[in-house]
């Protein structure tokens, strides 16, 4: 099993500093889609990682943050691409929170749901142990 995780904002869709607050502000990066379907045609499991802080903030509720996703759920499978998970925080900094990334609470959790998954489906065990080892740290497209 291969898999991938993606940050949403500014590596699928168009960042913005005001937040992307309802669908309408959900704009796909050009080929970004395309790229997600292209992974899951070569056998990529994709799992999307996100702070959601505005929901935190008040700026948008859950609901409105589920119907981004299912806009963004849509539009991939009409390229033929799809999604397998999508974790988020809602917590903004201030909270300092376990779940937000850069720390290492969501990655923990993905590990977590993604092995109970394997285990119950295929047994992958070196899948897991590479998934383990990969645990302690987050991968940016533009690092520091």
């Amino acid at each position: 099993m291969k898999l991938v995780i993606l940050d949403r904002d500014g590596v699928i869709n168009e960042d913005s500093a005001s937040y992307i607050k309802n669908p309408n502000e959900w704009i796909p990066i050009p080929q970004s889609l395309e790229a997600i379907a292209l992974l899951k045609q070569n056998n990529f499991h994709v799992v999307i990682a996100t702070n959601q802080s505005g929901v935190g903030r008040g700026l948008y509720d859950i609901s409105t943050l589920n119907q981004i996703h299912n806009k963004m759920i849509k539009m991939l499978q009409d390229v033929g691409g799809a999604i397998d998970a999508i974790f988020y925080c809602t917590h903004t900094d201030e909270d300092d929170c376990n779940c937000r990334k850069p720390k290492m609470g969501m990655l923990e959790e993905i590990e977590k749901k993604i092995c109970l998954f394997l285990k119950k489906n295929t047994g992958n065990r070196r899948f897991i142990k590479r998934l383990k080892s990969f645990s302690g740290h987050w991968c940016t497209a533009n690092p520091c």
